[in-house]
């Protein structure tokens, strides 16, 4: 993968804004040579980058691209526990990054099978935060001397290195059933790997569980296409202010590397507070998330705002007042679709469209095909409303498992996504055929299941975008990749969507179907509320109660101001019967609410009812 550390060097020393270009290139190349030679076996080494110097990371992350190593993105704000649940999922070889505040803690020093590096010189850690020690797959530490005290070599007469063990554990063998010698390196002198490097991407999604998205080169790019060509923008200039360790800020890195842009990062803290400023946005995207607008416009930023060439919304629902006041301050915002699981956007509205009025999620991206279906898979047709399905270049190959009985458990558990088996099938098969069962049962799992996909030959409705490269979908529905959303939506007459909720959050009381997404904008729209999350919860008459969890603006507004400012905006069946005032809602820094916490602080508040 040593593309990504020629685009690095090809660049000018002004294309970082913020940072050094010397020195990024200094650390990356340092890392990539440390990284390429960190293991000697044929398995593809697995690193978990926490490193809360966003230049640093990034720096580390090509590194680890490049010498195709499985890279796993760790949020350095992470807790203990949180920290703890990844360690114990992921059992990396090595971790990499500034995390001497958490790492030791003895727990995770001595968590079985961990490779923990930190900068302290005690620890036999190199400059740049390197650590050469190697641990088996049982966690233990493999061998440098045989049993007669003699030196294990770590290299064969020819130079190659020697393998030490494989996946399991097991040692690796160093002839071949004919005798003849095992091949450790290919004809370009590259190691020969028994298993593919993946970019590895948290997502917490609505129920704060951590799981890893896995992603390749190919998917990453695939998105960078189909962004450029969808914007006919190159190069791509990014402003961030969103984590380079969430899908969101990683792709606005790869999108300025890979076609010549610049790139600033800043935190949004000092952005709400007037840094950056001074740079020009004219030609420069910017990507945030509804709250994030939100609180820029409270700070008077709207004019700073409205000189970008495109204000990218994502992330989370976006409610119609914060998109009318946004328009009203001449914002050129593209509101998006998308998720980890499809490296970022697959659907976006163009600027203009918006200013003239659209709210949809826009038109879809080149890279990508999406359709809306029925629960039994049929597609449906103009203006109706059904599951989102997604067929993209850009998705992801699965999630991570480790293979344990316990993920296995936690796979029982509803996921926000489905990735289709046949999406599994089509990946592994451009990669390694021959590992296709091993791979899916010990790290996709049975977080893949084959989705209910029927083919209707009859008249529908969905949009393709005509310059994609995925083969018509009506023709081949069991050849492409597909994920199945959680969202519901539809497309109108000239193929723009529009997301109306999650299927999981749909609230059913008393036989009618209520969209939490617009109660919660009806209630926004009184102006009497900060943030609000509706749910349902357990009824013994109606089934589900529509419950608002809100923050009131003033400490004066009672429940009594509220039902009354929705007499004539709601429907009454969509109306709240219970409301739980809190001081502020559980999102994270992508604006997504954990709605298992919403649901116990709602449940705790209530009388049973």
């Amino acid at each position: 993968m040593n593309s990504i550390l020629i685009d690095i060097k090809q660049r000018n020393n002004d294309w970082l804004i913020g940072f050094d270009n010397n020195q990024f290139q200094e650390i990356n190349q340092k890392l990539f040579d440390q990284f390429s030679n960190l293991f000697p076996c044929q398995t593809v080494p697995k690193i978990i980058l926490a490193e809360s110097n966003p230049w640093r990371f990034l720096a580390a992350l090509s590194a680890a691209i490049a010498a195709d190593c499985s890279v796993f993105l760790g949020n350095p704000n992470w807790t203990q526990q949180e920290w703890q649940q990844v360690l114990a999922l992921v059992q990396p070889d090595l971790i990499w990054g500034d995390l001497s505040r958490v790492i030791r803690q003895e727990s995770f020093v001595h968590n079985k099978g961990q490779g923990i590096i930190k900068k302290e010189p005690t620890m036999g850690v190199t400059e740049l935060g390197v650590c050469s020690q190697r641990f088996s797959a049982d966690g233990t530490k493999v061998p440098t001397t045989n049993p007669d005290g003699t030196k294990v070599p770590t290299t064969n007469p020819d130079g190659t290195k020697v393998p030490t063990t494989n996946p399991d554990g097991t040692k690796v063998p160093t002839t071949n059933a004919d005798s003849t010698k095992v091949l450790t390196t290919n004809a370009d002198s590259t190691k020969v790997l028994t298993t593919n490097p993946k970019i590895m991407i948290p997502t917490g999604g609505s129920s704060g569980k951590i799981r890893f998205v896995m992603h390749s080169w190919d998917t990453l790019i695939a998105s960078v296409r189909g962004f450029h060509q969808y914007f006919d923008q190159k190069p791509v200039n990014s402003f961030c202010v969103l984590p380079v360790y969430h899908v969101s800020g990683l792709m606005q890195f790869l999108r300025s590397l890979t076609t010549g842009g610049r790139l600033v990062i800043l935190p949004f803290k000092e952005v709400v507070a007037g840094k950056g400023r001074d740079i020009d946005p004219r030609d420069f995207f910017i990507s945030l998330v509804p709250t994030q607008l939100q609180r820029l416009l409270r700070a008077n930023a709207a004019n700073w705002l409205s000189q970008f060439h495109t204000v990218l919304l994502g992330g989370a629902p976006a409610y119609e007042s914060l998109l009318t006041q946004a328009r009203q301050q001449g914002i050129r915002l593209a509101p998006t679709y998308g998720m980890t699981e499809t490296a970022s956007q697959v659907v976006t509205l163009k600027p203009d469209a918006f200013l003239a009025g659209n709210n949809s999620c826009g038109q879809v991206l080149p890279h990508a095909h999406v359709t809306i279906r029925s629960t039994t898979g049929e597609f449906l047709g103009m203006n109706q409303i059904g599951i989102v399905t997604i067929a993209a270049e850009s998705l992801a190959l699965g999630y991570y498992s480790s293979g344990d009985k316990e993920d296995k458990e936690d796979k029982e558990d509803k996921e926000d996504e489905e990735l289709t088996q046949n999406h599994v099938l089509e990946r592994s098969e451009g990669a390694i055929r021959a590992g296709f069962e091993e791979m899916l049962s010990s790290t996709t799992g049975a977080n893949f299941k084959t989705s209910p996909l029927q083919t209707n030959n009859s008249a529908s409705l969905h949009f393709p975008n005509h310059q994609s490269p995925i083969p018509n979908s009506h023709a081949t529905p069991n050849k492409i990749p597909m994920l199945q959303s959680d969202d519901l939506g539809f497309f109108d007459e000239q193929g723009y969507l529009t997301i109306v909720g999650r299927q999981s959050h749909k609230i059913i009381s008393g036989g009618e179907n209520i969209f939490p997404a617009e109660v919660e904008a009806a209630i926004l729209a009184t102006q009497l509320v900060r943030d609000v999350c509706v749910i349902g919860i357990p009824h013994n008459y109606w089934g589900q109660a529509v419950t608002a969890v809100y923050v009131p603006r003033t400490l004066d507004v009672s429940v009594d101001i509220l039902k009354a400012a929705l007499i004539n905006q709601l429907s009454r069946f969509k109306q709240p019967k219970y409301w739980v005032p809190v001081e502020q809602l559980p999102r994270n820094e992508q604006g997504k609410v954990n709605y298992e916490s919403v649901r116990t602080t709602a449940l705790e508040f209530l009388p049973r009812v």
